[in-house]
């Protein structure tokens, strides 16, 4: 089938059912004058109305189109409302310039707006001729005498043909005929002015007449008349407007409904059919109900194609093109909703039409033929200047290189978050939830008071709860898988299509891109982005329908040529401007049969593709020099980005890597050792060396161990997923590899399968119990921990069982510096580690020390040089066999572990078993033992008392020195220390304090056998402040019975006290009696006066003041004058009462009642004695009496009544004579 091209023009044979009746109803209404067919551009009006003139013959139409296609011209801002007349004005200038012109020239004769036509000659030679002769008149006229003069002189000929003109009767005819001539031409003139108009004004001397007013008026209203006799005179039923709303000018449609009315009404008069005007209009052009005041009948078109229904139409105009079948349905079904214009679509045909058949050739997209189609028809003029390497689509591509910049950057970023997230994870330093709980809800009370810190602790919180969630949930591995597939992806960037770095997120910032503009020399391209299909080209760039190949569909290919990319290629070599390694050649064979072996030189040759097709063909001589060129320059600028990004093509890798390695001399230090290249790069270009290299070309590139060195020390080179594990694997046992730390959780299975069986790794903690949860299925991290080798030795067919036992020394280290200090092996593993020869002693001491599983029987370790290790470390289990054969096995110096072992399992040695146990041994190990756990400071007291208490054992004589002072009491209690006249001479010397202790311990023994000649009173006295039986102290203080002893600030018992200070009194004491007195039972209240009585001469040498009861007592004791002394010592402290009683106690006489009468204010007289006077003394100081009258030879004393005294004597309490 043929395509066959489509018209733009309006068609006569639309379907126009439904309006057919509407239009004959218009056309039969006279009443309808100003009718609008309204509908979008390119709905079909035109069609509609074309169709129905067809149909009625009869009906006879005029059109005007008004088509305007751009804006209008640019005005000058300052005119804007002469801006709008002069527009308004060409509209009515062209509504009449058309209509002039169709309805003919002859049909209006009157009319002064004159169509050109051919002039008639003879008119024009008769008009020209009476100017002509009207002139010759004038001058005739006027040079009259010089007319005559000069014919006169010529003679001849002329003055016979002109002699009338000599005449002067002459000038008066020509006046007449001057004057016939003048208005016949004024006539003329003033005709013609006022059709025409084509004098403004008239300028006399320095005066000025206007003819016509200068204000510029509407040309309908200006000439009026005109206009209407125009429209009448067209014979015509209906003026049809045509994209008359393209103005956007209401005023227009105004002007002519005032035309049409004043038109009608003449025709009305003239009883001829009415004019309508038919206006083709968008429904838009009137923003509110207005028009429907403005027209008498509106007739609505239904778009015959819009973006709902486009696809239909595309399918039925493209349906007959030979490349039909090769088109995409879903492109045809989403592009259709942009077209929305049947015109437009017909002419995207038409152009794809003519395009696909001279442009396109094999291998070319239809699909993408059209959309260049569809981009040329909406946006000509940027399809234009994309021809012209400019616009906005070319600088949309021409972008390319800016966005992947920024797409890079991005990527940056995301990569820095992962990283930073997996650093906080690894730097998390709880192992659980409720760890971190706890730690930030101490740190939350500590800031209770300060609610901003407050806040930032529990978003901490919640972000430390988040992390560790996702660590144990293994976010760390998948980071790191996401952070190498970024990577990746930053590197393929550059080879990317633009469609393919367009995402849902950037596509705006894209396309809206202010760097577009800078590109485009400061062009915005606001017409495209305003424009209501710029989402097209958004459609058509995203999905690749116009995509870097877009030159290969506006202009010709010819076969031999080479494509339009690679000669771009070419031409950046040869201008030096160098395009990114993944651009694409098409065919990288003609570009090598163009370019010359300088070339290769060129930093610009650098190319992913060139470089494939060159290893490809590296059998040719001249290829080879061309490779190793290209190779040079990699070298010369050390640049990895192309080496890197050239091997994730995984293509020609093997020769491209033995090449590079061969050419490059010490590559493997650069690429282990620079800054430049990263961790992953050095991973990968190591791997691919691993496995695409022969043992020389190792041998070579590994110099001085560079190579083992970095993949032993890397620890995520074990992640890589490739099927090439085998060869890697044989490669690294051949350089000897030893891998220090493997990341498990990225490895893989393959690599570290056969890592583990050849031994491949150091014998880390790390490792070891990496290897233990991939090949013993142990997942008991707490187990590993503690029971390393355990697990290990549960398996001994295994390799990391032998791997284990040929180096176990330096794997029992490893074991003890991760155990935590905790080590819970089998006995049989204990033993096995123990009584290895080939571990030293110090590394089984140390085994030792973090053992938490005992030894039943310590005999059973052979290397007895480790036995204080073991009850050091309280490795063994406790028993008395254990302890008996540690006791007898060591040394002496070693017995101390001994006694640390047994205070540490104090509970159990008081539990009993000693005696027996004990008993066992023969008398001379039972003798040792005992003397040796006499001395041992070393063991816990109460474990001291019970081993020797169960031992039974004591000394005849006791001469241990350098035992603890709580020891010797033990022994003292345990009565191992006997008391013996040399014993306590011994105690008294090397334990002085124990001496009490010892005495207490045995005062019968102390009473009866030691000499008195040895005794010692201030023992005996700190004996008895001991807690010892009152019999035992009243023995003790018999052995003193002469001496002094006080009782001052002591708390000896009652019976103690009266002992004391009936035998061993000590006057000193005196005070504390009388204070004591009234507490005193009434025996030793004899007792204390008796001693008082004793003492009467130091009661009055220190003058010492006895209380009444004290004093009434004594005083009927004594006699004589110390009784007087007595009572006046005492009388400072007695009251008035009391000395009353005491003075009863003397032997009645005139003084004794006399001192009794100052009592009741009496003035007795006294002989002048001395002790009387001192009494008198007292009673004056005491205010007993208010004065004293002394001579010579007597005393006055003059009482004072004391109403008690004097209150008891009335009542015979009391008999004062």
């Amino acid at each position: 089938m043929t395509y066959e091209y489509q018209k733009l023009t309006p068609t006569t044979n639309a379907d126009i059912k439904g309006y057919e009746e509407a239009l004959d109803y218009i056309f039969r209404e006279d009443e309808l004058k100003n009718i609008a067919i309204s509908g979008s551009y390119g709905a079909g009006k035109s069609s509609a109305l074309e169709t129905y003139k067809n149909k009625r013959n009869n009906i006879k139409f005029i059109h005007i189109s008004l088509s305007q296609f751009g804006s209008m011209e640019r005005q000058d801002d300052n005119s804007g409302e002469k801006s709008n007349s002069i527009t308004e004005k060409r509209l009515e200038g062209k509504i009449l310039n058309q209509l002039i012109h169709q309805v003919g020239a002859d049909n209006i004769p009157l009319t002064k707006f004159q169509v050109k036509r051919e002039e008639k000659i003879l008119p024009i030679i008769g008009n020209v001729s009476v100017v002509a002769v009207w002139g010759i008149l004038i001058g005739y006229i006027v040079k009259y005498d010089l007319w005559k003069q000069y014919l006169t002189s010529v003679g001849g000929m002329l003055e016979d043909w002109l002699w009338f003109t000599l005449y002067p009767c002459m000038l008066f005819v020509v006046g007449v005929i001057i004057v016939i001539i003048s208005v016949f031409l004024i006539g003329k003139v003033v005709l013609y002015q006022k059709s025409q108009g084509c004098f403004k004004k008239i300028k006399i001397a320095d005066s000025e007449i206007e003819l016509f007013d200068k204000k510029e008026e509407s040309l309908f209203d200006r000439y009026l008349d005109e206009v209407l006799y125009i429209f009448n005179q067209s014979k015509v039923n209906a003026i049809v407007f045509e994209d008359i709303d393209r103005y956007n000018s209401v005023y227009i449609f105004q002007q002519l409904k005032e035309v049409n009315r004043l038109v009608n009404i003449k025709r009305m008069r003239d009883k001829d059919k009415p004019l309508k005007f038919i206006y083709l209009l968008k429904d838009d052009m009137f923003m509110s109900k207005d028009r429907t005041k403005f027209f008498d009948f509106i007739l609505p078109i239904i778009p015959v194609m819009d973006g709902s229904n486009s696809y239909e139409k595309i399918i039925e105009i493209f349906k007959s093109m030979q490349v039909w079948p090769s088109f995409d349905s879903q492109f045809l079904q989403e592009v259709s909703f942009y077209i929305d214009d049947m015109r437009l679509l017909k002419n995207i045909a038409n152009e794809f039409n003519i395009y696909s058949n001279n442009v396109m050739t094999t291998g070319q997209d239809v699909n993408k033929m059209l959309a260049m189609m569809i981009y040329k028809n909406i946006f000509p003029k940027d399809y234009g200047d994309l021809q012209l390497s400019r616009g906005y689509v070319y600088n949309i591509f021409a972008y390319k290189s800016e966005i992947a910049n920024i797409e890079k950057q991005n990527i940056s970023r995301k990569i820095k978050v992962l990283e930073k997230e997996n650093e906080e994870m690894k730097k998390l330093w709880q192992t659980s939830r409720n760890e971190i709980n706890e730690f930030y809800d101490y740190k939350i009370e500590q800031a209770r008071w300060n609610q901003q810190v407050k806040n930032k602790l529990i978003l901490e919180k919640e972000k430390r709860i988040e992390l560790f969630d996702a660590r144990n949930n293994d976010k760390i591995s998948e980071n790191l898988k996401e952070i190498s597939r970024l990577k990746i992806l930053m590197d393929e960037l550059p080879s990317w299509h633009l469609r393919e770095m367009i995402t849902r997120e950037n596509i705006d910032d894209i396309f809206n891109e202010k760097n577009i503009n800078v590109l485009s020399e400061n062009e915005v391209f606001s017409e495209i982005k305003e424009s209501q299909y710029f989402s097209l080209i958004k459609y058509l760039i995203r999905n690749g329908y116009i995509d870097e190949t877009y030159a290969d569909y506006m202009t010709y290919f010819y076969g031999e040529s080479i494509c339009h990319g690679d000669k771009v290629f070419l031409r950046g070599i040869t201008d030096q401007k160098a395009k990114e390694y993944t651009y694409k050649l098409r065919e990288p064979s003609k570009v090598v049969s163009i370019m010359n072996s300088r070339n290769y030189k060129q930093v610009e040759a650098l190319n992913y593709d060139l470089l494939d097709y060159l290893l490809e063909n590296n059998d040719e001589e001249s290829v080879q020099q061309y490779i190793h060129d290209i190779l040079q320059q990699i070298i010369n600028a050390q640049n990895k980005e192309f080496i890197f990004q050239y091997l994730r093509r995984c293509k020609n890798e093997k020769l491209f890597v033995h090449l590079l390695n061969m050419q490059w001399e010490n590559i493997m230090n650069y690429m282990c050792e620079s800054e430049n290249v990263t961790d992953e790069e050095r991973e990968k270009y190591i791997w691919e060396t691993l496995c695409l290299s022969t043992d020389g070309d190792l041998s070579v590139i590994n110099v001085d161990g560079v190579l083992t060195k970095y993949i032993s020390q890397n620890t995520n080179f074990l992640c890589m997923k490739d099927r090439r594990a085998k060869i890697a694997i044989s490669n690294m046992e051949k350089i000897d590899v030893k891998f220090q730390i493997i990341n498990f959780e990225c490895a893989n299975d393959d690599l570290l399968k056969d890592v583990y069986e050849k031994n491949l790794y150091t014998l880390t903690f790390s490792n070891v119990c990496m290897m233990l949860k991939r090949f013993y299925d142990i997942s008991d991290d707490e187990k590993m921990i503690h029971c390393n080798l355990s697990c290990i030795v549960s398996r001994n067919g295994e390799p990391l069982y032998n791997y284990v036992v040929d180096n176990i020394e330096s794997y029992i280290d490893v074991v003890l510096k991760n155990c935590q200090g905790c080590i819970l092996d089998k006995l049989d593993v204990i033993y096995f580690v123990l009584d290895n020869k080939n571990i030293e002693t110090d590394i089984k001491a140390k085994y030792v020390s973090y053992l938490k599983t005992r030894i039943n029987q310590i005999e059973k370790v052979e290397d007895k040089e480790l036995w204080r290790a073991l009850l050091q470390y309280d490795v063994v289990k406790y028993s008395l066999g254990n302890i008996f054969s540690f006791f007898v096995e060591m040394p002496s110096e070693s017995r101390i572990d001994l006694y640390g072992y047994l205070n540490e399992h104090s509970n159990e040695v008081l539990s009993g078993g000693w005696n027996d146990e004990f008993k066992t041994l023969n008398e001379e190990r039972q003798s040792d033992m005992f003397d040796a756990v006499v001395i041992a400071n070393q063991l816990d007291n109460n474990v001291y008392r019970f081993i020797l208490q169960n031992m039974g054992d004591s000394y005849e004589e006791f001469d241990v020195k350098d035992i603890e002072e709580e020891k010797v009491n033990i022994l003292i209690e345990l009565n191992i220390i006997p008391m013996t006249d040399e014993t306590l001479k011994f105690m008294r010397q090397e334990y002085p304090s124990t001496v009490i202790n010892l005495i207490c311990n045995n005062v019968r023994r102390y009473c009866e056998y030691i000499s008195k000649n040895i005794i010692c009173v201030k023992e005996i006295l700190d004996v008895i402040e001991e807690n010892v039986t009152v019999e035992d102290k009243l023995e003790l203080l018999s052995l003193v019975p002469n001496e002094k002893i006080s009782i001052r600030d002591k708390g000896y018992e009652d019976e103690i006290i009266k002992y004391i200070v009936k035998n061993n009194f000590d006057e000193n004491d005196i005070e504390q009696l009388i204070r004591d007195y009234k507490k005193a039972s009434s025996d030793f209240k004899r007792i204390i006066i008796d001693k008082f009585a004793e003492c009467t001469e130091y009661l009055l040498e220190n003058e010492i003041k006895v209380p009444y009861d004290v004093c009434s007592q004594l005083l009927s004791r004594i006699n004589g004058e110390a009784k007087w002394k007595i009572f006046i010592n005492s009388l400072p402290i007695i009251s008035p009462y009391n000395c009353i009683k005491c003075l009863d106690l003397f032997e009645s006489n005139d003084d004794v009642e006399n001192l009794k009468r100052i009592f009741i204010g009496k003035r007795p007289r006294f002989e002048n004695k001395k002790y009387i006077k001192d009494i008198l003394t007292v009673f004056d100081k005491k205010g007993w009496v208010s004065s004293i009258s002394e001579s010579d030879e007597y005393l006055i004393a003059y009482g004072r009544k004391n109403e008690t005294i004097m209150k008891m004597v009335e009542d015979n309490i009391l008999t004062i004579l």
